[in-house]
């Protein structure tokens, strides 16, 4: 019987993590994290559909829009088609949460690209499967050291004097699959930025100006800022006469969604 010479030939750079699956979100992206029901496939197919109705409008139409927020948003769609196609970089993330789909949209406002979203899907039924959305401006990786420097760089961008006024501020937090950092962790460090960068400013719970979102999503923090967020019905993707309907939803459905591990 013949023998092999030499060492074991060992397999090439990174082969055995070839065809390892994504199970969630990786650090340093921006864009949307939606929450969904019944079929994930449709539900993100939904969501594709009005991000691209969102940022594929012509020109004219972009043009006539009177509202500031509207015309630099689709002048970041623009830029984006213009860049050899750099708009096909925007897509799903796995998350590793059932009923939680993030899309990757680089270099667009995520909490402006959220707030349009919100007030096309209000105005009309248009959402069959995805039922919330909330903006990301940055995710990490799910470590306290991490969530630690994340909040103060939000309060200083969004907590900022108007006329010797501060909006008022709330925390919106969950976990799903993740029991590292706790809704505590999250208040204290949001508590002691406002009192280092802004003491002036107030805790606001049933209608503050500006939200926090801070949503731990397995291994990776999913972090943001809405504005009036209690006012648009918690970013829920439906008209307001609709929100009595969840009301209807079967109890798994909602432990599917809503519970937090």
């Amino acid at each position: 019987m013949a023998h092999r010479n030499g060492k074991r030939k060992h397999f090439g750079k990174g082969a055995w993590n070839h065809n390892t699956k994504q199970k969630s979100v990786e650090p340093g992206l921006s864009g949307l994290l939606f929450t969904c029901h019944q079929d994930e496939r449709r539900a993100i197919a939904e969501a594709y559909s009005l991000i691209d109705q969102l940022c594929g409008f012509d020109e004219k139409k972009a043009a006539a829009e009177q509202e500031d927020d509207d015309a630099a948003l689709e002048k970041e769609c623009a830029e984006m088609r213009s860049k050899g196609g750099k708009w096909n970089q925007r897509k799903q993330r796995p998350t590793g949460v059932k009923n939680n789909l993030f899309v990757s949209i680089p270099d667009v406002d995520a909490s402006t690209l959220a707030a349009k979203l919100v007030d096309l899907c209000q105005k009309e039924q248009r959402c069959r499967f995805i039922q919330r959305v909330l903006p990301v401006e940055r995710t990490e990786a799910a470590e306290l050291t991490q969530l630690n420097k994340i909040i103060p760089e939000l309060v200083k961008k969004y907590l900022v004097e108007k006329d010797g006024i501060y909006p008022t501020y709330a925390l919106d937090f969950k976990a799903r699959n993740n029991d590292s950092i706790k809704r505590d962790n999250a208040l204290e460090m949001l508590d002691d930025a406002v009192v280092a960068l802004c003491p002036a400013a107030k805790v606001n719970l049933s209608d503050p100006d500006v939200t926090f979102i801070v949503q731990i999503v397995k291994t990776t923090i999913l972090a943001g800022v809405v504005h009036g967020f209690q006012r648009k019905s918690r970013y829920a993707l439906r008209p307001p006469t609709e929100e009595s309907k969840d009301a209807e939803v079967p109890e798994k459905r909602q432990k599917l969604d809503d519970s937090d591990v």
